[in-house]
């Protein structure tokens, strides 16, 4: 059994085209694991239309009790998942539309005879049919994950190996439970942002191959909830979190030139930035600083 984990958090709008491409998979051994970090009453009405419209979906729900944030309500769901003794998670954002009917069966055939043990799909927006992620790589220097399509390429040739990555977003990622076994859960003083590379980066030294299957696709809508890059609430979080990965994972040598890197683009952010941006930028650095 798979256990399918997505955060809810001002979802109403997309849950429907979740649900429904969700009923239209040809493999239908999961549980739905909707983990609630803005629980109301429009949500709660919201869910249960879709679970009357689709009775067919096995769906567990867990209320967090406010918003706790990406780590940990996806922690919330896997330690769910793993008591229902499922073999793999699905984490999974609901901006989602699961255009290919073959998509979790196609990708857990990969995890169970060909041993990928962490495997996501190429990501197209789903308006536009570009690419919003064909593989990626992690920069060490820049402490950065970074994806194929960020500037919204459309799709190309050039992309359609399939092949070994060191960072993919974790908006749609099948992984084996004897992952979190060996390199843990999601680390949950990110919040938001930059979990997925801290999590990542501990699967890449392990030694642990994660996938890039191009065959596979999904549509994603790209959710606003939180502002936008230029958002304080992305400058605040993005900035200290970066802080505290650079603290947490790295050398003394790497940890020096990564904030060399760090401090010269933050001078510069910092002059362009307006008077709430600067504030941000400069609160995420002082509390990354706490952090480690």
């Amino acid at each position: 059994m798979i256990g399918i984990v997505t955060v809810l958090y001002k979802s109403d709008e997309v849950l429907e085209d979740f649900y429904s491409s969700l009923s239209m998979q040809d493999f239908r051994d999961f549980v739905l694991i909707l983990v609630d970090n803005d629980a109301n009453e429009g949500t709660s009405k919201k869910l249960e239309f879709l679970g009357g419209k689709y009775s067919g979906l096995n769906t567990i729900y867990i209320n967090s009790g406010g918003n706790v944030g990406v780590a940990a309500g996806n922690n919330l769901g896997i330690r769910k998942a793993m008591e229902f003794s499922c073999s793999h998670i699905l984490i999974s954002n609901n901006d989602l539309f699961f255009d290919d009917r073959t998509l979790i069966s196609g990708l857990l055939d990969l995890s169970l005879n060909f041993n990928k043990r962490v495997v996501t799909p190429k990501i197209l927006y789903y308006d536009t049919k570009k690419i919003w992620m064909a593989g990626g790589y992690f920069s060490k220097w820049r402490s950065l994950g970074i994806h194929y399509g960020n500037h919204a390429k459309p799709d190309d040739p050039k992309y359609n190996f399939s092949r070994s990555i060191t960072y993919s977003p974790t908006c749609f990622m099948l992984i084996n439970r004897e992952v979190f076994d060996q390199v843990g859960l999601m680390d949950e003083k990110y919040f938001v942002y930059v979990d997925d590379t801290d999590f990542i980066y501990r699967c890449v030294q392990a030694k642990i191959d994660v996938w890039y299957e191009h065959s596979k696709t999904i549509l994603h809508k790209v959710s606003s909830s939180t502002g936008g890059e230029d958002s304080p609430f992305y400058i605040y979080y993005s900035n200290r979190n970066k802080l505290y990965f650079i603290g947490k994972h790295y050398s003394m040598i790497a940890k020096i030139i990564s904030l060399i890197h760090f401090s010269i683009t933050r001078v510069l952010f910092f002059l362009r930035f307006s008077s709430k941006q600067r504030e941000a930028l400069l609160k995420g650095i002082r509390d990354g600083i706490k952090l480690n």
